[in-house]
């Protein structure tokens, strides 16, 4: 991930993004919303510092977050996987760290690039 402001690059992290059944959409998007820790049942997944980037479904948004966590053990999973594979289910992820600075820094409206 490249984060640009006033034309200049201030970050350049390594990232994970979708897997081939279910990847991640290229496209240029705005911040749709934010989530300190937002929580999906079906995968019984904790993800911190969730900025909705677009829907990708029905009332189902993608977007960026930190590594997640399993809702029984509460442990980062697919740490390995930022900048080596596709791991997630769409969504564009990065260390925790980049991600709580994404998440206080962002506003939304701001344009999101999402290239393949």
């Amino acid at each position: 991930m490249y984060l640009y402001e006033n034309g200049q690059l201030i970050h350049d992290w390594p990232t994970s993004t979708g897997i081939p059944s279910s990847p991640t959409n290229p496209g240029v998007f705005q911040v749709q919303g934010r989530y300190e820790m937002a929580y999906n049942p079906g995968w019984d997944l904790y993800m911190p510092h969730f900025i909705d980037v677009y829907e990708a479904a029905p009332g189902f948004f993608n977007g960026i977050h930190g590594l997640p966590n399993t809702g029984s053990g509460r442990l980062a999973v697919w740490g390995d996987a930022l900048g080596n594979y596709d791991t997630s289910f769409g969504c564009i992820i990065l260390g925790l760290g980049e991600a709580e600075w994404l998440y206080n820094w962002a506003e939304d409206g701001m344009i999101v690039e999402v290239r393949e």
